[in-house]
């Protein structure tokens, strides 16, 4: 793997829901993580993903969050790339997609999430340079 590809700022192995989850569960474990974003499966494949502000908007509309299932609020339009993905790559598709999060598959399935918050701190280590970065 190459310094510069996505697999080395990925989070490995991130959460992961099924369709059929319920608007509370899915909260709970965003919150009790902290995270923003959630892949969502179906049968073991992806088939899109949740974000904190999808879920809010959800969470506006429903009135009973215990039984109604997050399959309406799953973002459909999911950006996708392997873990030998460049990161200079993954920022492009990021922005022209305008995507917050990308998720980073193989052969067994979703390995990791890239996302913006990954993305701020590999500018940061940039931006710091070789001389701190080492330090």
């Amino acid at each position: 793997m190459s310094l510069r590809s996505v697999s080395r700022y990925m989070t490995r192995h991130p959460y992961a829901v099924e369709r059929r989850t319920s608007v509370a569960i899915a909260r709970e474990l965003m919150t009790r993580y902290e995270i923003r974003h959630l892949p969502v499966i179906e049968n073991g494949c992806l088939v899109g993903v949740l974000s904190d502000r999808d879920l809010s908007i959800l969470e506006a509309a429903t009135l009973d969050d215990e039984h109604t299932p997050i399959v309406d609020a799953v973002s459909t339009s999911t950006c996708v790339v392997t873990s030998d993905t460049s990161l200079e790559e993954v920022a492009e598709l990021m922005a022209t997609g305008k995507f917050g999060s990308v998720v980073v598959v193989g052969t067994s399935g979703i390995e990791g999430i890239f996302t913006a918050t990954d993305a701020a701190r590999v500018l940061a280590e940039v931006l710091r340079g070789p001389a701190t970065a080492a330090e």
